[in-house]
Parts: structure tokens; sequence; C-alpha cells
């Protein structure tokens, strides 16, 4: 068993040093961890928006969607709003085993 190394160091620039390394460590992780949910909040407004564009395209150009619905604004939003509950999940599980995968 080795025996623990002592420096002559004063004890308050050790723990000055120690925890301005963990607040270095901290602010790193914490900025990586919201550039990741920054992108999967995009990623699922993605969805959402590309999901609803599609549908405008569809019920705008075929028959029965353009004689019967007075407008396209509330099924389209409906759309949107479900899709993104849908993606949300998704994305959700991706997190979660991304956190454990990369922990």
């Amino acid at each position: 068993m080795l025996p623990p190394q002592v420096s002559k160091r004063p004890f308050c620039t050790s723990a000055h040093q120690a925890v301005r390394l963990l607040a270095t460590n901290l602010a790193s992780a914490a900025t990586i961890r919201f550039v990741a949910a920054l992108f999967l909040l995009l990623g699922k407004v993605l969805v959402g928006a590309s999901c609803a564009a599609v549908s405008a395209l569809y019920m705008a150009t075929h028959e029965p969607y353009q004689s019967q619905l007075y407008s396209l604004a509330t099924p389209v939003a409906a759309i949107a709003v479900a899709s993104f509950g849908v993606s949300s999940p998704y994305t959700y599980t991706y997190t979660y085993i991304y956190i454990h995968l990369y922990r």
C-alpha cells in the first residue's frame, strides 16, 4: 500500500484550487447539458413544424379539405401540437440512453 503524499502547500491554497476545479467542471457540464437540451428542443420543434407544413400542403391541394374546411389554421395547429407530443417520448428516450451511456 502506498503512503499518502503530503505536500508542503497551505490548506487554503489547495482548497481554493479544488473548488475552482470543481466549479470549472460543473460549468462545462452544465453548458454541454444546456446545448444538448437546446438541440433536442429544436429537433422536436422541427418535427412539429415539418408535419404541420406537410399537412397544410396536403389539405390545401386536395379536394375534400379544400371545400369542407373554412380555415387551415385549427387542424394544422392541432397536427403540430400532436406531432410535437409524439416526438417528445422519442427524444426523452434518446436523452435517457445518452446520459446513461456517456456518463
